[in-house]
């Protein structure tokens, strides 16, 4: 399962590697995993993790640059890809929604 939520330095966006290929057999070619952001305009690619191993599996927590600034707030999606060794890339997985609040306290009465 995966889980997306707001850190003081960014979004952390965890997710596991998949190990299986979508016909079930065993991964052995994992080269890496793609991270998408969508803000509502449609997904952006943020970054390459390298493959835990071939096999996959792997459990991944990065880091992401938070897509709002002060004193906004909105919905951020981000998803990975698995791409082998040869560039194919596998269906979306790993998805996680969260709510970003940029937004200053109201003052206190």
């Amino acid at each position: 399962m995966a889980s997306l939520k707001q850190v003081a330095n960014g979004l952390e966006y965890s997710y596991k590697e998949p190990s299986t290929n979508v016909n079930g057999s065993p991964l052995i070619d994992l080269d890496h995993t793609e991270i998408f952001v969508d803000v509502g305009a449609g997904p952006a690619k943020v970054m390459d993790v390298p493959a835990s191993s071939p096999n996959g599996g792997g459990d991944v927590v990065q880091i992401l640059q938070n897509p709002f600034s002060e004193g906004q707030e909105g919905t951020v999606t981000a998803f990975s890809i698995a791409v082998d060794d040869n560039g194919n890339q596998a269906v979306k997985g790993g998805e996680a929604t969260a709510d970003v609040d940029f937004l200053a306290p109201s003052p206190t009465l």
